[in-house]
């Protein structure tokens, strides 16, 4: 299945302008094409999702807890030792 996902502007991560009526199409969950929707090469039988808003594609949870080590206690005091706070 292809989706494009359709929204007032894209912001897309790379110092650019945002992208003013722009879209993100995702294909077998990747995205191929990111651009203003009317640039972009839509398949026939492409769904389009109508965002509205702004739309921000390939964002990643990258919350992470690294700098706790199990069973070394106190973790909240881990995370405030300089060689770890200076590493991220």
């Amino acid at each position: 299945m292809v989706l494009a996902v359709h929204g007032a502007q894209v912001i897309d991560g790379t110092r650019t302008d945002p992208i003013p009526d722009g879209a993100v199409v995702v294909d077998g969950g990747r995205i191929t094409q990111v651009g203003k929707i009317s640039a972009l090469r839509l398949s026939a039988g492409t769904e389009i999702l109508e965002a509205g808003g702004t739309v921000l594609p390939g964002l990643v949870n990258a919350h992470t807890h690294c700098s706790i080590i199990p069973g070394l206690g106190d973790q909240t005091g881990q995370m405030r030792q300089p060689p770890l706070v200076s590493g991220f």
